[in-house]
């Protein structure tokens, strides 16, 4: 709706999601598959250096963080790059 005011926690996930939209939105392909995929790349890379008990666990060899996507349609997991 033109005009309309986003309410309760929308403007929150709008602000979150909207690097991956504006990263993907010039890509061929489904919109919403590319922002989904491309948001899952962006937190995994945002936790990599997360606060003082996961980044130095990822820097040491602890821990590793990976990007994944989930279909709903088939129930399989795809590790992305």
């Amino acid at each position: 709706m033109a005009g309309a005011t986003e309410t309760g926690d929308i403007p929150d996930v709008l602000k979150a999601i909207s690097p991956a939209i504006e990263e993907t939105k010039d890509q061929p392909g489904d919109a919403i598959e590319n922002a989904v995929r491309a948001n899952a790349r962006n937190i995994a890379k945002r936790l990599q250096s997360a606060g003082p008990i996961i980044a130095p666990r990822v820097q040491w060899g602890e821990l590793k963080i990976v990007a994944a996507y989930y279909s709903l349609d088939t129930g399989q997991v795809e590790l992305l790059k």
